[in-house]
């Protein structure tokens, strides 16, 4: 009995297989799917909403509810603060 434990070289099992396919088929599944999720009908439409309150804040900030006074940022941040 020794300690030197006894090893086998296995060949391995990747060769052959045809990866780069696979890899295609991955990637056009995926493109499918982002595109599908990601630029639906009801995708654009929460686009829209999450860019409801920063639209209000711009048009707050380029025209002010009080014309000829400019807002100062701290009011603007606050403005945005309560609008979420």
């Amino acid at each position: 009995m020794s300690s030197r434990a006894d090893t086998a070289t296995v060949a391995k099992s990747a060769d052959g297989l045809p990866w780069a396919l696979w890899m295609r088929q991955v990637l056009a599944v995926l493109k499918l799917e982002v595109k599908k999720n990601f630029w639906g009908k009801r995708a654009i439409l929460i686009y829209l909403l999450t860019l409801l309150p920063i639209l209000l804040c711009a048009a707050i900030a380029i025209i002010p509810p009080t014309l000829g006074a400019r807002p100062d940022p701290a009011f603007l941040n606050m403005m945005f603060a309560s609008i979420y």
